[in-house]
């Protein structure tokens, strides 16, 4: 295994489990009104903000697979990813920044960004050997 599948694969599973999370939260919100973790959550446009980033993850997941499968041309798959994760990062960073102002736990937002991150800079690594490649 060459270190772009490697870099790949490491990429699916972040995601994956990016997806878990967010639904374990989205679940737990949905089914109790209250996060499973610390029973506080942030609402956006009337929807909690943990949808939000299961639907990010969900996508993405999806352009990984049609990206892996050849549906999607490498560089586009490459592309919404990173412009995926970006905007998962801007929305995540304001809800940490709106929670710290607000004195809030820091614990679940900052999680969430770190996660969306993660992604982007693993997207830019992926870029950069396929630009080498």
């Amino acid at each position: 295994m060459n270190e772009f599948t490697k870099t790949s694969v490491l990429l699916l599973v972040v995601i994956v489990f990016g997806m878990g999370f967010s639904g374990y939260l989205t679940a737990g919100v949905l089914l109790s009104n209250s996060c499973p973790l610390n029973g506080g959550f942030t609402r956006v446009l009337g929807y909690p903000s943990c949808m939000y980033g299961f639907t990010m993850y969900t996508l993405m997941l999806i352009i990984l697979v049609l990206t892996f499968t050849g549906k999607i041309v490498f560089v586009t798959g490459r592309k919404l990813i990173l412009l995926v994760s970006l905007i998962g990062m801007l929305f995540s960073g304001s809800l940490l920044v709106q929670e710290y102002l607000n004195r809030s736990p820091l614990t679940i937002c900052a999680a969430r960004f770190s996660m969306f991150l993660l992604i982007f800079l693993m997207g830019l690594l992926l870029w950069k050997k396929g630009i080498s490649n």
